[in-house]
């Protein structure tokens, strides 16, 4: 069981604080073990319409159910935080970019599937940018974080530029 101060309340996730703190264990064993590690940075897209059209519980409710398809979605190896109000940031252990890319497609089949079927108001949309952990390009998960932030604001003006 995780403290209080390291998981968000309204979605049982862990925080930046519990994400970061595990996270850097994470890296560390990685590079020991030469193994894979990728960090996905994810965007709750159209949270604030949810909120303003439906209200606060709506949006809450929202953040809940995309929360649950997430830890439905991934292993439970997998660290999976609420950054901020409708960002996520998540760690695949042992995976490189092309195992998290598979992995963010099994959420974005599920995320379909649920808006197919649910009877709510909204509909569920995300956008995500993936990066793999490289000791000779990262010294800290700062490092990654960072990187990884850039690349899904880079993937999402891509996507709504096709759009």
């Amino acid at each position: 069981m995780l403290d209080t101060a390291m998981t968000d309340e309204l979605t049982g996730l862990l925080n930046r604080q519990g994400f970061m703190f595990l996270g850097q264990y994470a890296t560390r064993g990685a590079d020991r073990r030469a193994e894979h590690l990728s960090v996905a940075y994810v965007v709750f897209e159209h949270f604030g319409h949810i909120n303003d059209s439906f209200g606060h519980e709506q949006g809450d409710r929202a953040l809940v159910v995309f929360s649950e398809l997430m830890n439905s979605s991934f292993r439970e190896t997998d660290l999976i935080a609420r950054q901020s109000v409708d960002e996520f940031i998540l760690l695949f252990n042992g995976s490189s970019e092309e195992g998290a890319f598979i992995a963010m497609q099994h959420l974005d089949g599920k995320v379909a599937a649920f808006n197919q079927r649910a009877e709510n108001p909204w509909t569920l949309a995300f956008n995500w940018g993936c990066v793999e952990y490289d000791v000779s390009r990262h010294s800290c998960l700062d490092d990654v974080v960072a990187e990884v932030d850039q690349a899904m604001h880079q993937a999402r003006t891509l996507r709504t530029e096709r759009a």
